[in-house]
């Protein structure tokens, strides 16, 4: 079995500059992984074997871009960074190539562990106008995208995203509720 890269062995290559071999490490360990996560958050299992490697491909350009990017010194580890950017990417490419729609019922479970309602309508496909992430991201603020975006996409629990934006819960609840009914007024 082929050895999965950890946080810390990703850290110490960053601190060596090591970039070619986080970059290679990282894709094997993640590629796959984090394709088959974008294709299945957007139902996108038709795509054929092309698209797939397309994915594959914007995947290890992420990697590639974020290599040098990256600080370990945010709290963020590489693994769960590297998978949120390279999940998010393939999701814009699905979106903008096939008009799928980015938001699903499951990306956007709330504290309790329910659908949001409002986010659960965006999400059906029946919807007479799907909202896609670019659709939202012209719509919502800097600050509510960023908040939305970290709650819903990347999976950070409100008190995490208040800790990641260095704000309050009550901010970050406040904000996403704000944001919620932009996204419902634009239904």
């Amino acid at each position: 079995m082929a050895n999965i890269l950890t946080n810390e062995r990703a850290k110490d290559l960053i601190a060596k500059g090591d970039y070619e071999s986080l970059i290679v490490e990282t894709s094997f360990s993640f590629g796959k992984k984090i394709v088959t996560s974008a294709i299945n958050t957007m139902g996108a299992f038709s795509i054929s074997h092309a698209d797939r490697e397309e994915l594959l491909g914007i995947t290890n350009l992420v990697i590639v871009e974020s290599a040098t990017k990256y600080n370990p010194t945010k709290g963020v580890d590489w693994n769960k960074y590297i998978y949120v950017m390279g999940k998010y990417a393939c999701m814009r490419y699905l979106s903008e190539s096939y008009k799928y729609n980015t938001i699903t019922t499951t990306s956007f479970i709330n504290d309790d562990g329910e659908v949001d309602d409002i986010l659960e309508h965006i999400a059906d496909t029946r919807n007479e106008k799907p909202l896609s992430l670019f659709d939202i991201e012209s719509i919502l603020t800097k600050d509510e995208y960023e908040i939305i975006s970290s709650i819903y996409i990347e999976g950070f629990t409100v008190k995490e995203t208040a800790k990641k934006l260095n704000c309050s819960t009550d901010v970050i609840s406040i904000t996403r509720e704000r944001a919620k009914c932009k996204i419902k007024k634009n239904i």
